[in-house]
C-alpha cells in the first residue's frame, strides 16, 4: 500500500514539480498507509492474527493455521528486507536500513510466535 501511495510523489519528482508539493504527497502517502500497515498479515500482528483465525476456520486445525500464518509473516518480511537492499543500492541509505530493520523485527516476530503458540495449542488438545 505503501508503495502503492508513493506513485505520485515519484511522479511529482520526475515531472519537476515544487519541493514543497512533493513533500506534502510523500507525508500523505505515509499517513494514508500506516493503517493499513496495521492489518498486513504479519503472524504476530494484528493482520496476521486476523490470517490465522481465517485459515483456523477454514482447515479446522489451529496449529496448521499457525504454521501457515507464520510462514506467509516470514516470507512478507524477507519480501520487506530485499525491498530494503534495494532502496540501499539506490542511494537511500536511511530508508534502506529502515526497511530492512522492519524486516527483520517482523521476521523475529512471525519466528519466535510461532513455537509458543504451536505449544500452547498441542497441550490443550
Amino acid at each position: 500500500m505503501a508503495g502503492f501511495l508513493s506513485l505520485p510523489t515519484e511522479a511529482s519528482l520526475k515531472l519537476g514539480l515544487s519541493a514543497p508539493f512533493t513533500r506534502v504527497l510523500s507525508y500523505l502517502g505515509l499517513i494514508w498507509s500506516s493503517p493499513f500497515s496495521i492489518f498486513c498479515p504479519h503472524f504476530a500482528l494484528d493482520g496476521g492474527r486476523v490470517l490465522r483465525a481465517w485459515l483456523w476456520q477454514r482447515t479446522g486445525n489451529v496449529v496448521k493455521a499457525t504454521e501457515i500464518a507464520s510462514k506467509f509473516g516470514q516470507n512478507l518480511a524477507y519480501i520487506l528486507i530485499g525491498i530494503g537492499i534495494l532502496v540501499l543500492f539506490r542511494g537511500a541509505l536511511i530508508p534502506g536500513l529502515w526497511q530492512i530493520l522492519i524486516g527483520v523485527f517482523l521476521m523475529t516476530a512471525a519466528k519466535t510466535s510461532y513455537e509458543p503458540e504451536v505449544k500452547s495449542w498441542s497441550f490443550q488438545t
